[in-house]
């Protein structure tokens, strides 16, 4: 887990040593942005392929390490990291994303879990928008919603909607409507098992065929009684 950060601590070392004046190889900063790039997708590709493993050793009764780990921070905070290290395909995925003003509220979560949650919400939604194929610009919208008892954190996309069908079967694992090789069919399964087993909220949906999808994580205002006295 700890490789993931070699590579911005190379790129700031060869910037560093030819601030001095070193003799190093000539590397045009082109490259070093592209190389931090590639470092920055392949930490997010990492960390979510540690978390589905944990996930799925924590179903087959294995022990894990630091997933059950829990922290308070701010939820929009947490979104607008995700945003930022996004493994996006494109400027133009990146630049349809944006966050409503709205209230922010605090988690009391597994920092890393909530943020893949929202890679996969993120996830889902660009491709919901590739699929829909429309003229004009696709968009997804995330706004907090703060409540008394429980605190919603909204994530709407413009795409392809879902039918009925697919609907219905959205949280099963290993369900996917992407063709081979695209999807795993765990992202929303693992999402779902994350917020309501691990953190008692809920996650759900509204959607209409032909016009977008939002997403709800739906959390306690107040941590737990069980888990605040431990």
């Amino acid at each position: 887990r700890e490789t993931k950060a070699y590579v911005p601590a190379l790129i700031e070392t060869y910037r560093e040593a030819k601030r001095q004046g070193l003799d190093v190889p000539p590397i045009s900063e082109n490259h070093l942005q592209f190389l931090g790039k590639v470092g920055r997708m392949t930490e997010v590709e990492v960390d979510y392929s540690l978390m589905v493993i944990d996930m799925m050793l924590k179903k087959a009764g294995a022990k894990t390490v630091g997933m059950d780990e829990r922290d308070q921070f701010n939820a929009i905070d947490c979104v607008q990291t995700a945003i930022a290290r996004y493994a996006y395909k494109s400027s133009e995925e990146q630049d349809c994303i944006s966050i409503q003003p709205s209230p922010d509220f605090a988690v009391y979560a597994n920092e890393i879990l909530f943020r893949h949650i929202i890679f996969n919400l993120l996830k889902n939604g660009l491709y919901a928008i590739k699929a829909a194929r429309r003229r004009g610009a696709g968009a997804i919208r995330i706004w907090a919603e703060p409540g008394d008892r429980t605190n919603r954190l909204h994530i709407r996309d413009n795409g392809i909607g879902m039918s009925p069908k697919t609907a219905a079967r959205v949280f099963d694992p290993f369900f996917t409507t992407k063709e081979v090789g695209k999807g795993t069919g765990q992202g929303l399964a693992i999402s779902r098992s994350v917020i309501v087993d691990k953190h008692h909220g809920v996650l759900s949906f509204e959607t209409e065929t032909g016009k977008g999808t939002t997403f709800i994580i739906r959390m306690p205002a107040k941590q737990p009684v069980e888990e605040a006295v431990a």
